[in-house]
């Protein structure tokens, strides 16, 4: 799709909520990024962050799944909640004019659409647990649970917007977004090499303690 080069101007407005979007998509596909660099790399990465510090990382993985839902459900909400305006991926079609950008605005609109149900499941979520906390799904868990959701669902759900904000940007700035190759200084890599070295470390010590004892690593 190719945008005629009278076409290719923009309301200061519109490209302020493109600029915006594209920084809170960012956001998420950072924190979603680095969640499954921590969690879903292997076993002994797993076995690594339980061996040195289990309850820090389950909070940390609760609290990376909470705020991505989050996350995803703000982008995908509808134009108004409360009586207030949001800044969600459908306030790119609201101010794009029809007539002069009617190719744009029917790709935008399906994107839109598919972003919106592929987030639907965060949204019941953050409705039921994060946002509130609904009685009866807490009283009567079991009866009703909500529904599982898969890292899939996420990775669908998060590239359905980087999609959206890619083809609105291609359209009129002739850009593309790589959310997913974003470099990270002092990332999960960094952390999981000096867990790695304190571990060693340890052992190291632990060791030595034992030969100063005269004991073997095997004495009880």
């Amino acid at each position: 799709m190719t945008a005629p080069e009278n076409t290719r101007t923009i309301a200061p407005y519109l490209h302020g909520l493109y600029k915006e979007l594209v920084h809170d998509v960012t956001s998420v596909s950072l924190k979603w990024k680095t969640a499954l660099q921590l969690f879903a790399v292997s076993e002994e990465r797993i076995k690594l962050l339980n061996r040195t510090a289990s309850g820090f990382f389950l909070v940390c993985q609760t609290t990376f799944r909470d705020d991505v839902f989050l996350s995803l459900s703000r982008l995908t909400d509808p134009l108004q909640s409360t009586g207030k305006d949001n800044l969600t991926l459908s306030r790119l079609t609201e101010h794009l004019d029809k007539m002069e950008h009617a190719e744009l605005f029917e790709i935008l609109e399906k994107k839109i659409s598919l972003a919106i149900d592929n987030c639907k499941p965060f949204r019941e979520y953050r409705h039921k647990t994060l946002a509130h906390t609904d009685l009866e799904k807490r009283l009567f868990l079991y009866r009703d649970p909500l529904p599982e959701i898969s890292a899939n669902q996420v990775n669908e759900a998060i590239q359905s917007v980087q999609d959206t904000l890619n083809t609105f940007g291609s359209y009129f700035f002739n850009t593309t977004t790589y959310f997913e190759e974003m470099i990270q200084t002092g990332g999960v890599d960094r952390l999981v090499y000096y867990l790695q070295k304190g571990l060693e470390a340890r052992e190291k010590e632990l060791q030595q303690k034992r030969d100063a004892h005269g004991l073997t690593s095997g004495s009880s």
